[in-house]
């Protein structure tokens, strides 16, 4: 019996010291395919509750389909979660400066590259 791969990555941790779960979905960027993560509530009506990746075409990327930036405004806590989880190896590859920001890019780890590829297959 093969396993399937599920649709969500699934996240659990504290927010504002409340519990709380997300489901992290794969998508691409349309302009140039890169890997998107977003995150959404997992309550009856979910919404969505952060874009954890952002897409800066002009930064460079050791490997776009394993590597994303994540948002400067993504909180510790959450960055904490997607850690935990799972989804993102525990240390930023590189920090690349957006506008007047920073950010940080991160790999995700070899099980979540395998969920990102399969749910959200590239286009090239």
């Amino acid at each position: 019996m093969t396993e399937q791969t599920p649709e969500f990555w699934t996240m659990t941790g504290t927010f504002d010291d409340q519990p709380i779960t997300l489901d992290a979905h794969a998508a691409r960027y349309a302009h140039n395919d890169r890997l998107a993560i977003l995150l959404y509530t997992t309550d009856d009506a979910p919404e969505l509750f952060a874009d954890l990746s952002i897409n800066v075409p002009h930064v460079q990327l050791a490997d776009d389909q394993r590597q994303i930036i994540v948002d400067h405004n993504i909180t510790s806590e959450t960055l904490a979660m997607a850690i935990a989880s799972g989804l993102l190896h525990d240390t930023p590859d590189d920090t690349v400066h957006v506008g007047m920001t920073t950010s940080h890019v991160y790999s995700l780890t070899p099980q979540a590259a395998q969920w990102a590829t399969t749910t959200a297959p590239t286009a090239r």
